[in-house]
């Protein structure tokens, strides 16, 4: 949880840079902002990451600001820098972890703001790169919807690298939430 503190120093001031990099001439209204700057953290990670394994017989988790000043990690240290940089912008961020991997999921809410974030990933914000494609994400017990921020991903709701989910932390403001 440390690793992914949005209040480390530097940090806010490096998601605000991102949050703002893409995406700021597509009219939106003020209930779409939040989802447009998280969107515009992500293609600013998304394509600027470089993968770097760990080294070997240790798992090492870097903090956010150091990946940020590197754009280079493992897995784990990019799902740390995506989340702490959206939390930094006002955003809900949880990790998932499957079978040798973690990834960050941004929380879109019920039904009606999922279909939202759906329209603006395929028709406004990464239409080249989704097109049709289905949006992948995960629906929590209280019916919330959650939409999968992978590195491995060119778009928001990039197909998963497996559907078994074995923990999730949920971080920051999302876990007073949710």
């Amino acid at each position: 949880r440390r690793a992914a503190d949005p209040e480390q120093p530097g940090l806010r001031a490096f998601a605000v840079r991102l949050a703002t990099e893409h995406f700021t001439e597509v009219p939106v209204g003020q209930e779409d902002l939040g989802l447009v700057r998280a969107f515009s953290v992500f293609r600013s990670i998304n394509s600027n990451w470089r993968y770097v394994a760990d080294p070997e017989g240790r798992e090492y988790i870097a903090p956010a600001m150091e990946s940020a000043e590197l754009m280079a990690g493992d897995c784990d240290d990019h799902a740390v820098l995506m989340a702490a940089c959206i939390e930094a912008v006002g955003g809900r961020v949880r990790l998932v972890r499957t079978t040798g991997h973690i990834y960050p999921e941004l929380y879109v809410g019920g039904d009606k703001e999922l279909e939202r974030a759906a329209f603006l990933v395929r028709r406004v914000l990464f239409r080249d790169e989704v097109g049709d494609k289905p949006l992948y994400h995960h629906t929590d017990a209280d019916g919330a919807h959650w939409l999968n921020l992978d590195y491995t991903r060119d778009h928001p709701g990039g197909e998963l690298m497996d559907e078994r989910i074995l923990g999730i932390l949920v971080l920051g403001k999302a876990k007073a939430r949710s």
